[in-house]
């Protein structure tokens, strides 16, 4: 991709007073602009209703609102971007979450798996995942940060099941962070999703949709953080692009003090986990997820992780 394209924060799970959220729309939207997002996605549980509010609230912001729900049953819940209309969830059963992915797609949305790994009865009962999923190809993108409540998401093992299902083939799953966002006070344990849109853009929901169908995003402690990666060619691409076969390096851009003292830097592919470092070459198999820690690479001290560069043939979808 050339660098006809911008980074935009973006939080993509938020919740209002149309279901559990503390605040308006309008007011939600202005605490989640006041801390820096430039997209918001509003998904209130099991409700549609705020939508057209939403919408308007943004355009009124100049912030790019991408609509949709999260789909709560008894079994788990299922982010649904990219909706104008309720699904209805009564009806779920625990053996087939497939059909709730299969509504979210019928409707031209795209299906997040919301905190997947997280304690649930009795503390917060439906929250934790308890469907079983037969197909996973039928899944857009992980939450793999979901910050919301973060003492309570084992969001260490999602990241790790996600790196698995990448190795499993599963190259089209893509990752986002999630504020999960209710009205609470920060806590310092927030992440950003940032979405590289283009320039110019007809419809910005649209194109805020199709970067995360993409895998255009890296997912930050806050600030951005660029982690590209410059291919055998001498092109620079961005994560979710296909990079020639061959060495590649490490390419890194942060403004002001957002890099780390002590960054370490790690690449996944398709067979292990090594410590690589900015502008020495190294070789990844199938894909590259690179991550960035601060001192030392473990969760308690990540900064920011790409979602996957892609290598060799096509991609599975």
């Amino acid at each position: 991709m050339k660098q006809d394209y911008e980074w935009y924060n973006a939080q993509l799970h938020n919740h209002t007073c149309h279901s559990d959220g503390r605040a308006s729309v309008a007011k939600t939207i202005d605490l989640l602009r006041e801390r820096g997002a430039q997209v918001l996605a509003l998904t209130d549980h099991n409700a549609a209703s705020g939508n057209e509010e939403f919408l308007k609230c943004c355009a009124e912001r100049g912030v790019i609102g991408i609509r949709g729900n999260e789909i709560s049953t008894y079994f788990g819940h299922v982010v649904g971007l990219g909706l104008e209309e309720y699904v209805d969830w009564r009806y779920m059963r625990p053996d087939d979450p497939e059909s709730i992915f299969d509504l979210i797609h019928e409707r031209g949305g795209l299906c997040g798996y919301a905190h997947p790994i997280r304690i649930g009865y009795p503390l917060v009962p439906g929250c934790s995942w308890l469907f079983r999923i037969h197909d996973y190809s039928r899944i857009d993108y992980y939450e793999i940060l979901n910050t919301g409540d973060y003492l309570r998401s084992r969001n260490d093992m999602v990241i790790e099941e996600w790196i698995g299902k990448l190795r499993e083939g599963l190259l089209h799953l893509g990752a986002v962070s999630a504020l999960d966002y209710h009205g609470r006070p920060w806590h310092g344990h927030e992440y950003v999703t940032w979405l590289a849109l283009p320039h110019r853009m007809e419809n910005p929901e649209k194109s805020a949709m199709e970067a995360i169908r993409r895998q255009n995003m890296i997912v930050c402690k806050d600030r951005l953080i660029e982690l590209n990666l410059v291919g055998s060619d001498g092109k620079e691409y961005i994560p979710g692009e296909r990079v020639p076969d061959g060495p590649v390096r490490l390419r890194v851009r942060a403004e002001g003090d957002a890099l780390p003292a002590r960054p370490v830097y790690h690449a996944d592919d398709a067979d292990s986990r090594r410590e690589i470092r900015p502008d020495v070459p190294f070789e990844a198999k199938g894909f590259a997820v690179v991550r960035l820690f601060d001192g030392q690479a473990d969760f308690d001290h990540l900064v920011a992780i790409t979602n996957p560069f892609h290598f060799g043939g096509r991609r599975e979808q």
